[in-house]
């Protein structure tokens, strides 16, 4: 009795809307097996294999269904699906633009190139592709969510949210399109708003490891550190191969105080990604932070791809015989003040050195020891044999902590442009910064509101001078009084006026900001006032710094304590005014 194959076909293609799709699949067989050519067949059976994730079995089944004649476009998007899942975007590319081909006005195929086209880097293209999706079809949820992604790889947060949140209009159980708008908020500094979207994932999908990693980080940002290390540590079990929460784990477990349980998590990350560089970088800064020089320094520069305006090869610490060699900036002020101090070291390898630097600190640095000619970023650049990152020079030196170039001034003070300091006769003369950037990635550790300093006011014999310039400054109005603070921002035009004012100072006393590497770098005596867990150069444990022999550090006692380190401040600096 010959099968009835219209019959199976719409059987199997019930039994597959309804989740039954290894009997589904089981019927394909069967009418396959009577039928070797039914086009329709192999395109359900390769339906069903790419949902099943098998995207090989599927791009089998599915070129098979291109055999016939007046082929539908939807098969040829199912094709490009199937591509995409194996990870071949160019064929998957080709296959939805055919069918779009056979019917322009295919929505799916038109939001399918999309996602390939921003897998591929391409997210302006795929933009467009996702709004003429969405022109055909404007409920359609995933080219919302999709045109979301795209517009968050341009840059454009605000537009990204905006299309998550259309996604969430028209599919509220959207768990994807609640994470993604949480990490708009997030971004955006909305981090009570991007946790509840964390959490609505989760009610929607406890399972979703990447949205119990977002919602660690935003534990970790208002600091609740035990609720973020529970989340990370969910994300682990969830995803074992998923890299972020262990290179997140590893941050929050450093600023919890455990930098060698840190170490572990980092490692754990390159045991499933040896060349993640994000990890690299993080164990060798936790490895720098605990002295450990000879290991830390190849991981902090693991090879990264070098600028492309730089054909010429990076140096490394080979003699340079006379050739000319470009040192420049890569990160900010204090990391250049910081290491510039190896500049009369490369010259003395034979360089002939080209420093490039921030226009903010040419006049600064236009003087300085070992450099040929000073540059400012964003001018011509003259011939160079060589270059290097100014951060990369104590690997090139093979630096120890018995090794660090300790000798200062290594700036030259310069003359002022004007009178800066008030006469303070028979005061110690203090300079006070007690923020930076508010943009700094670790900011919300080291910065410290200046209503935290109103003790040292308390602190007779002392004249107390403001250094802090930006945002920050704007405190000055409500808090200095209690200081009695000279304010000398309108004072302080660039850094050379910075430099002249330390110089006229008796100490600084400063968060970690390039204020404090500037007035190490003039020998200037600089008490440094740092977070629990502070910045790879400060090291642990100690209240000297082997980079800045007239620095004094005070540490946080404990995670989040200013008022401990201003105690402990004030007490020093009541001793010295006695002197």
């Amino acid at each position: 009795m010959p099968l009835d194959c219209s019959a199976i076909l719409a059987d199997a293609c019930r039994r597959e809307q309804e989740g039954g799709w290894f009997e589904a699949a089981a019927l394909c067989r069967q009418l396959l097996a009577d039928e070797p050519h039914n086009a329709a067949a192999h395109h359900l059976l390769g339906v069903i294999a790419l949902r099943l994730g098998n995207a090989d079995s599927a791009i089998d089944c599915l070129r098979r269904s291109l055999a016939g004649d007046a082929v539908p476009a939807a098969y040829h998007d199912d094709l490009g699906c199937a591509y995409f899942a194996a990870h071949r975007l160019e064929e998957a590319a080709a296959s939805h633009r055919r069918a779009l081909e056979l019917d322009p006005e295919c929505a799916a195929a038109h939001n399918n190139l999309g996602k390939t086209l921003r897998a591929q880097g391409l997210p302006a293209e795929a933009c467009s592709c996702f709004r003429r999706a969405l022109a055909l079809v404007p409920d359609c949820a995933d080219a919302h969510y999709n045109l979301g992604n795209a517009l968050a790889a341009l840059g454009d947060k605000a537009g990204a949210a905006e299309r998550f949140r259309a996604a969430l209009a028209l599919r509220p159980d959207f768990a994807d399109a609640h994470v993604n708008l949480g990490l708009m908020l997030f971004d955006a500094g909305d981090y009570a708003e991007a946790a509840n979207c964390y959490c609505r994932a989760l009610a929607l999908d406890p399972g979703h490891a990447i949205a119990h990693n977002n919602l660690g980080n935003v534990q970790a940002r208002r600091g609740d550190l035990i609720a973020a290390t529970e989340s990370l540590e969910r994300a682990i079990r969830l995803g074992p191969g998923y890299i972020a929460p262990r290179i997140n784990l590893g941050n929050v477990i450093l600023e919890r105080g455990a930098p060698e349980t840190a170490l572990a998590c980092y490692e754990s990350a390159l045991r499933l990604a040896p060349d993640h560089v994000e990890a690299h970088q993080n164990l060798g800064l936790v490895r720098l932070l605990l002295g450990d020089f000879a290991g830390g320094w190849p991981e902090w520069r693991w090879p990264r791809p070098v600028p492309p305006r730089f054909v010429q090869p990076e140096w490394r610490g080979e003699p340079l015989g006379g050739a000319a060699i470009l040192l420049h900036a890569e990160q900010g002020f204090g990391d250049i003040l910081h290491f510039v101090r190896y500049v009369p070291l490369v010259a003395a390898r034979g360089g002939r050195v080209i420093l490039e630097v921030p226009p903010e600190l040419l006049c600064l640095l236009g003087g300085i020891e070992g450099a040929e000619r000073v540059i400012a970023c964003g001018e011509p650049l003259p011939d160079f044999a060589w270059h290097c990152s100014l951060l990369s020079l104590p690997l090139a030196f093979g630096t120890e902590l018995s090794t660090i170039p300790a000798r200062v001034p290594y700036i030259e003070t310069p003359a002022p442009s004007g009178r800066i300091l008030p006469p303070a006769p028979d005061r110690l003369r203090v300079g006070l910064v007690w923020a930076g950037r508010p943009q700094h990635n670790r900011d919300r550790y080291r910065s410290l509101p200046l209503a935290a300093l109103a003790p040292l006011g308390r602190v007779d014999g002392v004249s107390f001078h403001s250094l802090q310039k930006g945002e920050a400054a704007q405190q000055i109005a409500q808090h200095g009084p209690a200081l009695r603070l000279d304010d000398l921002g309108d004072r302080l035009h660039d850094f050379t006026d910075t430099a002249a004012a330390i110089a006229g100072l008796d100490l600084v006393i400063s968060v970690d900001t390039a204020v404090a590497h500037l007035a190490g770098a003039l020998g200037k005596p600089v008490w440094l006032m740092l977070s629990w867990i502070p910045d790879w150069r400060w090291l642990m444990d100690r209240e000297d710094s082997p980079w800045y022999p007239t620095a004094r550090l005070f540490r946080q006692p404990a995670y989040g304590d200013w008022d401990g380190v201003v105690e402990q401040v004030g007490q020093a600096l009541a001793n010295l005014a006695l002197r």
